[in-house]
């Protein structure tokens, strides 16, 4: 599983902003460690200036057939796409798009929404943990067949 550093799209007038960044920051590491909890051989890409603009730029969400190749090019079978959209300082949307290398297909997405304050780190570390558990779940829900691109 490789899991890319979550991009930003912050859409407020005082775009990221010290707090913001150390809370987008800080959701990458926390879905890793939940996800090897849960067994999962994660892998943290490499200082890669492609891979982070694609995912910030929310064109691997779009494109589930680069994020693939992307995973390959790290040896991952499957790529979750994290962003933070914030359109607001009220709230922002952490979303998720799970794309398996193997076959190219997208999984499925989801998201959770965080408000409140940006340096409340237990509500931050929740989200991480439930979209953790969503990815595992996309994953687990997807048939090998199809997971392997047979039956296209």
């Amino acid at each position: 599983m490789l899991l890319p550093d979550v991009g930003l799209n912050d859409l407020t007038l005082l775009p990221a902003v010290p707090a913001e960044l150390a809370r987008t920051g800080s959701i990458a590491p926390s879905i890793r460690r939940h996800l090897a909890e849960a067994g999962y051989e994660v892998k943290s890409p490499v200082a890669d200036r492609e891979l982070r603009d694609g995912v910030t730029s929310g064109y691997l969400a779009a494109h589930p057939e680069a994020a693939a190749a992307a995973a390959r090019r790290a040896d991952a079978d499957w790529i979750a796409v994290v962003r933070l959209t914030k359109p607001s300082f009220l709230f922002c949307y952490v979303v998720v798009d799970v794309v398996d290398a193997r076959s190219g297909r997208s999984a499925g997405n989801s998201y959770v929404e965080l408000k409140g304050p940006m340096g409340d780190t237990k509500l931050t570390e929740r989200g991480a943990q439930e979209l953790a558990a969503r990815i595992d779940r996309m994953i687990r829900r997807t048939p090998p067949a199809l997971a392997a691109g047979e039956g296209r």
